[in-house]
């Protein structure tokens, strides 16, 4: 198994034993439900489901601006606590950058949110992409997908899981037998790089890690599998991270980041 040098895998033991939780409920999902792939919001709860089961503690947001709610299982039944968003220094930080920037004349900072966050036994990012063949024209469309993928590769989202009908999935990879959607946003060979064929990931199990090297988003790594057609056709998921993720950083945020730790040093010297 391939472990060695990648930041994800080495954050916290639990890490990988977490993303084989929600491909295998994915899969167990997908054998039973002929429209398991029809919507993200179907997955996320899916996933939420399975984390929670096996014991790891989720962030939702709230209609508070400045909390989030933490959802756990306690004796079988969910437990919510609210927590803070962001500490008071991240707070500042981030209300002094979007000042700077609005003096600037730059655009403010875009902010999304991610489909399901983790936040013990580690913290984990996972952005979630379904494709059915019962979906819009807009199954084999590749822009969102492209975005994900750029998420991971940029360190904004930690692994991309996708449940995909298998049909789908081969169209993605540039074997169009389905002739709906936009051109694709990536070539094939670029896509064949990020998305092993069918006969490569096993049925009922998920495989071992899988090394990926793409032209276009660097070294990544992958765990997959797939349903037998029963119910549905057959269906692919596949969860995939990135080795070393590029961290994006904004001068003027460092810069902020920078004064607000001199200062905090400062209050902690003085008393």
């Amino acid at each position: 198994m391939i472990m060695s040098e990648c930041h994800l895998t080495n954050r916290h033991p639990s890490t990988l034993d977490l993303i084989r939780t929600v491909l295998v409920a994915f899969h167990n999902d997908c054998s039973v439900n002929p429209v398991a792939t029809v919507s993200e919001g179907h997955l996320k709860v899916v996933a939420m489901r399975a984390l929670l089961d096996a014991g790891a503690a989720l962030i939702e947001g709230s209609g508070k601006a400045a909390v989030n709610k933490k959802l756990s299982l306690r004796n079988g039944a969910l437990h919510v606590e609210e927590v803070a968003r962001r500490t008071p220094e991240e707070q500042a930080l981030r209300s002094l950058v979007h000042l700077i920037r609005k003096q600037a004349g730059k655009p403010r900072v875009k902010q999304t949110s991610s489909d399901v966050r983790v936040c013990e036994p580690c913290p984990l990012i996972l952005e979630l992409q379904a494709r059915s063949t019962y979906g819009s024209q807009d199954t084999l469309f590749w822009a969102n997908l492209v975005d994900d993928y750029e998420r991971l590769t940029h360190g904004r989202a930690d692994v991309f899981v996708i449940a995909c009908d298998a049909p789908i999935y081969d169209s993605l990879r540039g074997d169009r037998r389905d002739r709906r959607g936009r051109k694709a946003a990536l070539a094939a060979d670029v896509a064949r790089e990020l998305l092993p064929s069918v006969e490569m990931l096993p049925v009922g199990v998920v495989s071992e890690v899988q090394e990926i090297a793409s032209s276009r988003f660097g070294r990544l790594r992958a765990l997959g599998c797939r349903t037998a057609a029963g119910v549905a056709v057959e269906r692919v998921l596949l969860a995939t991270w990135a080795v070393s993720p590029k961290v994006v950083t904004d001068p003027e945020r460092e810069h902020f980041r920078s004064l607000v730790e001199q200062s905090r040093q400062k209050q902690l010297t003085d008393s």
